[in-house]
């Protein structure tokens, strides 16, 4: 079935993309199916290479709704390479955070993937210094970093005392 968009929406999605457009309306009016036919058009119009767009939302569950979308109104077949659609902190992640802490600490990946992967608070990360922390017990990823500066670890555990002598 085939969606039939009033004017209002028309003018929305054969907006110039130069110009900034405001679009407001109530729940259930069509404002996901009238972005993701702009969204759309302008993929598929796209001459601005290497470059791309990028759709951004709040919610993981808001972005694949667009994206599902959006693939209804392009070509068959047609990829959405090199545009982005998702969430703000996962744009944020991909093309600002993973890119400098790669640089950063020179890591290389394996297979091609060179991005760093977010470790979880529980995570418990196995290593040896000059003071031999695997002696003192397990320090929890997320109570240490790394100063690239002086190319040593800095601990802030809850124990200050701990802290003093793994910082020594």
């Amino acid at each position: 079935m085939a969606v039939e968009f009033t004017d209002e929406q028309l003018a929305y999605v054969h907006s110039s993309i130069e110009n900034n457009t405001f679009l407001e309306a109530c729940p259930g009016s069509g404002k996901t199916e009238v972005v993701a036919a702009k969204v759309a058009k302008e993929i598929d119009a796209w001459e601005k290479h290497p470059g791309g767009l990028a759709a951004l939302s709040f919610a993981n569950s808001a972005t694949e709704e667009l994206a599902r979308r959006v693939s209804k109104y392009l070509p068959k077949g047609q990829s959405q390479f090199p545009h982005f659609l998702g969430t703000f902190d996962s744009f944020i992640y991909k093309n600002i955070v993973s890119p400098l802490s790669t640089d950063l600490t020179g890591y290389v990946g394996q297979n091609g993937d060179a991005s760093i992967r977010i470790i979880e608070p529980s995570a418990y990360i196995g290593y040896r210094t000059e003071n031999e922390i695997s002696k003192r017990g397990r320090i929890s990823a997320h109570h240490y970093s790394f100063d690239p500066i002086k190319k040593k670890f800095i601990f802030a555990t809850a124990d200050q005392k701990l802290d003093r002598a793994l910082n020594s």
